[in-house]
């Protein structure tokens, strides 16, 4: 491997749009739109077909040498236009990314509304059946602080890029800091408290109330950096792959929770670098998870990220179920797709058909040829048996069996298959017939004739269009048992200068334009360090090590721990194939008697997720709202949900109670207030989708001062301040109100305002989210 061996990188900002429009194998650009083909020198990360390309990149003189991922099929380097468009013409090359920086979304009582409390109680979570004891997770984020007292003992990786950002850098190394604090935000502390807090320094009697999801479970943390920049986010992803392949590393992440992406109303790049990554991973046995984002109620406002068909993207819900105004939306049916007269049909919502798609699309763009059909032939050889799988023929005398594939039409296509026998041994001879029992009957191949072994490979020519007969003729007088696993391609010719994306119509659509589930994500109490740079926003009630904040960041480890404790669980069905438990393995292993993969954890959650809160859509909440317990009961009896029944539970129409979309913010006099002092606050909403009400909230020790009704909430903690009414479709509407800061001996204590809800009789949305106000000479009180 190459390495660019500490020398720096300079940053060139390239033309927006100015990239030329090379097509690639798969019929789309192959070049990121940011990067400028007549430009200077750009960094860029190079998307590969096989690691073993990486070395291609020496050919073109590039300033910095190149820096290749371990695992991952990419290089990052920096080139100028002139190579760009050059790398962009060779045929091992998919797609040629920009680098830019990601951003967190930010805007547990959780535990009890997500039903995770019906799985492991808080205050008894060690002797829970599932608690994500032996699962192994992952969090890409700002880092963790590996002395927290929730963490002690369950952090097996506390990793940091190593980077020095005023001199040269050294952007392979990744180290780990053990018990340092790998994160000066406290967003990715929060994060990690979340999946896998077990509340011990808020204990009482036993564990403490603010425990994560899966509190048992191991963890592993990787730091990007504040600002998450691409490079170092795919070289996470390529660490972490590098530990699961690594025999001698115990630590074998099977979740990985990501709150982090960039929200675009465009349609799936698959070969976007961290797109790639997380494609690599889920074929491992890796979840990827993924937050939705805060750009919230429009819809086309999802993180590029997050609409993966093998992603579980994660909206945001409050206490009460309902998707918050902040949440991040897919696409409604009928709506219109960006930069075409296409509409989003329910394709778009079916993960499934999506994942076929991808399948597809990857076999094609990865090595030119496109898996067109795929199984196993099995069943018992031998005198006297008759094939259990249901063979197409069986010699009762020989034993011999016949199996029948069809070709699909076209030219020359390759069957590709391994034989397994049980037990072991023992010898079968395979053959591969054209029109057999005619008299124009052709031999293809034939394997199995030589001393025997135990697994054998083949791999041939067949004619398209054809059907092909495979014969299994067992050489011994006892029974065999065999497995005969096939693929058949479809040889495609790729030449980037006829293929277009008209001609990849068959293999799209791609992109998920829902959520994967929603989780409560509205101020959500979890780990925090008092000296986090975030932490002042919101301190835990009386606890120095939590706070409060919302976002679709904090629904997505949720999300990932309840995945954690439904393969904690799956890990223990038995089956009459498995009596000790299945087996959790990837993408492309599962399906095998005694296995589940990630796609079956996905469905489940989806199919036992709660659809009767008011105002769901499938463009805001997917299935609806996650029941930790219901998915968790299905995997630990082996019961995992069908793609039709996961499909079949999707949010239909607009919801129980309606919808109502509407955006605006707030704004205020400062963030410092004076004891007994009144100050003026603005609440502002625009476009609203229905005539609405519009209200904010206020902690209730504060006075309304200014002519506005106002209400207590159910629980007496808060004051609702009704603001007045906005038309539909009105555009910007402005309400201002007075309120007093509550008067009190000495101290400083902060309060939290909102959210601003616009509400109509059957739904409810925020305009505004909550907002920390600080009050001087205030002793009590705490964020709400």
């Amino acid at each position: 491997m190459t390495d660019l061996n500490r020398r720096s990188f300079v940053k060139a900002a390239g033309a927006a749009g100015a990239g030329a429009a090379f097509a690639g194998p798969a019929g789309a650009t192959t070049v990121a739109d940011a990067l400028d083909t007549d430009g200077g020198r750009q960094e860029v990360i190079v998307v590969l077909r096989d690691t073993d390309d990486q070395s291609l990149l020496d050919e073109f003189d590039l300033p910095v040498g190149r820096f290749d991922y371990e695992v991952l099929p990419m290089s990052w380097t920096e080139a100028d236009g002139d190579q760009i468009a050059a790398l962009a013409e060779r045929e091992a090359v998919r797609y040629v990314s920009d680098t830019f920086e990601l951003e967190y979304f930010n805007d547990v009582e959780s535990r009890e509304s997500m039903h995770v409390e019906a799985v492991n109680a808080a205050a008894d979570f060690a002797s829970a059946e599932f608690n994500g004891e032996g699962v192994d997770t992952v969090v890409i984020d700002s880092g963790i602080d590996g002395s927290h007292p929730d963490f002690q003992g369950r952090i097996v990786g506390n990793y940091e890029y190593v980077d020095e950002p005023f001199g040269d850098r050294d952007p392979e190394m990744w180290v780990d800091i053990g018990p340092a604090d790998s994160d000066d935000i406290g967003h990715g502390q929060h994060c990690c408290g979340t999946v896998a807090g077990d509340g011990f320094a808020s204990k009482t009697e036993g564990t403490g109330p603010y425990v994560g999801m899966a509190p048992a479970a191991r963890l592993s943390a990787y730091s990007v950096s504040q600002a998450v920049y691409l490079p170092y986010a795919v070289g996470a992803w390529d660490h972490m792959l590098a530990r699961k392949t690594d025999e001698s590393d115990d630590f074998d992440p099977v979740v990985c929770s990501n709150s982090y992406g960039v929200a675009r109303g465009s349609r799936y790049n698959p070969l976007d670098p961290l797109n790639v990554a997380t494609w690599e991973a889920f074929q491992e046995g890796v979840i990827p998870v993924f937050a939705m984002g805060n750009s919230g109620p429009g819809e086309g406002t999802a993180s590029r990220y997050a609409k993966a068909p093998h992603v579980l993207g994660v909206a945001a819900s409050r206490k009460d179920e309902t998707v918050t105004g902040f949440s991040s939306r897919g696409r409604s049916v009928g709506s219109e797709l960006p930069g075409a007269t296409e509409t989003v049909d329910d394709r778009y919502h079916d993960r499934q058909l999506l994942l076929n798609n991808m399948t597809r699309y990857h076999a094609l763009t990865g090595d030119g040829r496109l898996i067109v059909d795929q199984g196993t032939l099995s069943g018992t050889l031998g005198p006297g048996f008759r094939d259990p799988a249901g063979g197409t023929g069986v010699d009762q005398d020989s034993g011999v069996v016949t199996h029948q594939l069809r070709m699909p039409e076209g030219d020359e296509d390759v069957l590709e298959g391994t034989l397994s026998l049980t037990p072991d041994g023992q010898q079968v001879t395979v053959s591969f017939y054209t029109n057999y029992g005619e008299d124009d009957e052709e031999l293809l191949a034939r394997m199995g004739e030589e001393p025997v072994r135990i697994h054998e490979d083949i791999a041939l020519d067949v004619p398209g269009g054809e059907p092909v007969t495979v014969e299994f003729d067992p050489q011994v007088t006892a029974a065999v048992q065999y497995e005969f696993d096939y693929q058949v391609f479809d040889l495609v010719q790729v030449d980037p200068d006829d293929i277009s994306q008209t001609d990849m119509g068959a293999f799209r659509p791609l992109t998920l334009y829902r959520p994967g589930i929603l989780t409560h994500g509205n101020s959500v109490m979890s780990t925090f360090d008092p000296e986090d740079a975030l932490a002042p926003l919101s301190t835990g009630d009386g606890e120095p090590f939590y706070g409060r904040i919302s976002g679709t960041s904090m629904a997505c480890p949720a999300a990932a721990g309840i995945a954690a404790l439904v393969i904690e669980a799956g890990r223990s069905a038995t089956t009459p194939a498995a009596p000790d438990g299945l087996e959790f393995v990837g993408h492309e292993d599962a399906g095998d008697p005694g296995t589940f993969g990630p796609m079956d954890v996905i469905r489940t959650i989806e199919a036992t997720a709660d659809e009767s809160a008011d105002g769901y859509t499938v463009a805001n909440a997917g299935p609806g709202h996650v029941n930790a317990a219901a998915a968790v009961e299905r995997a630990a009896n082996g019961n995992f949900a069908t793609a039709a029944e996961a499909h079949d539970n999707l949010v239909t129409g607009t919801g129980d109670g309606g919808s109502v979309t509407a955006s605006g913010g707030r704004a205020d006099d400062g963030q410092v207030f004076t004891a007994g002092g009144t100050d003026q606050v603005e609440v502002t909403v625009e476009n609203p989708s229905e005539d609405v009400t519009v209200y904010d909230e206020i902690p209730a020790s504060w006075d309304v001062a200014s002519d506005h009704p106002w209400t207590e909430t159910e629980d007496g903690a808060r004051k609702r301040v009704e603001l007045g009414t906005v038309a539909a479709g009105t555009g910007e509407t402005t309400f201002t109100y007075f309120v007093e800061a509550p008067d009190g001996p000495g101290g400083t204590s902060e309060y939290t305002f909102g959210p601003a809800t616009a509400e109509t009789d059957d739904a409810t949305t925020q305009v505004a989210g909550t907002e920390t106000n600080y009050v001087v000479g205030v002793s009590t009180g705490a964020p709400l």
